[in-house]
């Protein structure tokens, strides 16, 4: 269900707004999920991050929350690569 619910507001992310019905469709794995679950499974999803206000829904489109879920991203630190013996090597 929180892997669900995750697959979502990340498909959502940088979308321009999308319609309920093509939510499963923005990902592969999305379409493998729900082709495998009833069709309240979605709305309840859906329903679910509206209220933890990580998508917002507007005129029968969703959309997720940007700036809510970009705060809950983890940081990264750019990589630089280097060249050592022959070989790339990553530093931090």
């Amino acid at each position: 269900m929180r892997e669900r619910r995750a697959l979502i507001a990340e498909a959502l992310l940088f979308r321009d707004p999308v319609a309920k019905k093509n939510i499963p469709n923005l990902t592969p794995r999305l379409a493998a999920i729900y082709a495998t679950s009833g069709p309240k499974t979605l709305a309840r999803d859906l329903n679910e991050l509206v209220a933890r206000g990580l998508i917002r829904q507007t005129n029968g489109l969703y959309q997720a929350e940007g700036d809510v879920l970009r705060n809950l991203l983890p940081l990264t630190v750019p990589i630089q690569s280097q060249m050592v013996a022959g070989r790339d090597r990553l530093s931090v």
